[in-house]
């Protein structure tokens, strides 16, 4: 997990160029494509345009409608814009953390990779203690002949996790980072498709009383509905 999280600038960076070697060979790639193929035409091209219904008020609009070329194009650079946002933020958290893995990194640059996780984690780590045991256990794990997040941790776990506390907690959150930063899917219930009282535009009861019977489907609804008959009942005598 670790290194893989070290690494994962350079895989942006190189994932980031090679898209863009695609798009600057587009047309190559383009006529290799032709070669194997009769049809020259995109199948976006073929599509209907599609017919928006405005609402009254709405004033019709001119989309732009682009063909085969110019929609690679857009959706190529959409996706090098978010890898260069998520490598972005990957800098962003290495930024304060490189103090546990880069041997070359000065006095200075210590102290403000310490203020910085002491903001950032300041409701995790005791930040009156933060600075001094970085700064001792830096120098322990040189003597140790310790250089990397995985193997500080395990040095910490074992003996000296009373000793520096707060490092084993910033250690701890550096190693459980997901690799990856995309975000969460979409949880879905059944109050997001049935409209109630609170959500329907409507605003009209028996919507919400609909929806409440929706919900409650586990409710025996059907005696009451014979009851209501027969109360309801009217006989004819021929």
């Amino acid at each position: 997990m670790q290194s893989n999280l070290l690494k994962r600038e350079n895989l942006y960076k190189s994932l980031s160029d090679f898209i863009k070697d695609v798009r600057d060979k587009f047309e190559d790639i383009e006529d290799e494509a032709n070669l194997l193929t009769d049809n020259r035409d995109y199948k976006i091209n073929d599509k209907r345009i599609r017919k928006i219904k405005l609402q009254f008020g709405e004033r019709s609009s001119n989309d732009t409608c682009f063909d085969g070329r110019q929609s690679f194009i857009v959706n190529i650079h959409n996706v090098i814009c978010e890898i260069s946002r998520r490598s972005t933020v990957s800098n962003d958290i290495l930024r304060y953390f490189q103090v546990f893995f880069n041997d070359k990194i000065s006095n200075d640059k210590i102290l403000r990779c310490v203020g910085g996780l002491s903001l950032k984690y300041s409701h995790d780590i005791d930040s009156k203690y933060f600075k001094d045991e970085v700064i001792h256990f830096i120098k322990y794990a040189k003597e140790e002949n310790v250089s990397d997040p995985v193997n500080m941790y395990k040095l910490l776990k074992d003996v000296l996790q009373s000793t520096f506390p707060n490092v084993e907690t910033i250690l701890r959150i550096f190693l459980t980072m997901p690799i990856c930063n995309a975000s969460g899917e979409r949880s879905f219930s059944v109050l997001k498709r049935v409209k109630n009282y609170l959500r329907n535009s409507l605003s009209q009861p028996h919507l919400s009383n609909l929806s409440f019977i929706f919900i409650e489907n586990d409710v025996d609804y059907e005696s009451l509905i014979d009851k209501f008959a027969r109360m309801k009942a009217r006989k004819v005598k021929v």
